[in-house]
């Protein structure tokens, strides 16, 4: 229950981000330039608060697979705001919904883990919902933002592969150094870090609020539940994400993206409840 709750709580406080990303005025580049430098300032802080006459130890302690971690996690970021500025929320949350599925592909080649069946039957399933979504987008001219939140899904998937080969570290510090890293790339591209002060609220809630808190949950919540109990968790933010924007934005998503997110919401749901039952049985 605890895991459960933790995991429900994560994915609730991280619903509304798309939304504050669409509400924020200044270019993409700005908005992730404040976006990384407050997340990471706000994680710095818990880590310095936590682990007091530890600090430096505990940093230090995510090695290169950290810093690793900590680039893919930027890289992640930077192309999911910008997908979310160049396409329908939707289309963006809905082909993020097949991270998992990359997941499984990256982690039989990269760490010879064995698929089960059904996930390798859900693959192309996944990949036909993906394919409508897409191709409504590319008819739209939004393709650039649904090929960005494609690269955020395969970046997130091989973020995923490396937090499973570096189980066992406090990678918290890790993600506070990704925050920065984005930060760092996006002082460069940002034709101005300015921002205007109607911009401060939301910044103040997405950077201190909406993703630390929701990281720290869905970094902790996996010690109390298992992986396929959490995916089904995660999946509440493919239809939470939308339904916020729709509500504060008036954005109704396209029919295909309908069609395609309910192929891929219904694949991976189906896809987690018989791994949560195997899981259940050994």
């Amino acid at each position: 229950m605890k895991g459960l709750a933790l995991g429900l709580f994560g994915v609730l406080t991280l619903s509304p981000d798309a939304l504050l990303i669409r509400l924020i005025s200044v270019s993409g580049w700005t908005l992730v330039f404040w976006r990384g430098l407050l997340m990471s300032a706000t994680l710095m802080l818990a880590v310095a608060l936590t682990n007091r006459g530890a600090f430096v130890q505990t940093v230090s302690g995510i090695g290169r697979i950290g810093i690793l971690a900590s680039a893919l996690q930027a890289a992640g970021s930077i192309c999911f705001v910008l997908s979310i500025l160049n396409t329908q929320v939707a289309n963006t949350l809905i082909i993020l919904g097949a991270l998992p599925m990359f997941a499984a592909v990256f982690s039989a080649v990269f760490l010879k883990e064995r698929a089960s069946l059904h996930t390798w039957l859900a693959i192309p399933v996944s990949a036909l919902g993906i394919g409508i979504t897409m191709h409504k987008g590319f008819a739209l001219g939004q393709w650039t933002g649904d090929l960005l939140a494609l690269c955020t899904a395969i970046l997130g998937s091989v973020h995923l592969i490396l937090l499973r080969f570096a189980r066992g570290r406090n990678l918290i510090p890790s993600a506070a150094l990704g925050g920065l890293f984005s930060a760092s790339v996006a002082f460069v591209m940002a034709p101005t870090i300015l921002i205007p002060a109607v911009d401060f609220p939301y910044l103040a809630i997405m950077g201190c609020v909406v993703i630390p808190v929701a990281f720290s949950c869905f970094v902790t919540a996996p010690r109390f539940i298992p992986a396929p109990e959490m995916s089904l968790v995660v999946l509440l933010e493919m239809v939470l994400g939308p339904y916020w924007v729709w509500l504060g934005l008036g954005e109704r998503p396209a029919n295909a993206a309908l069609l395609g997110g309910g192929i891929v919401l219904c694949t991976l749901l189906i896809h987690s409840t018989i791994s949560l039952r195997w899981a259940k049985h050994r």
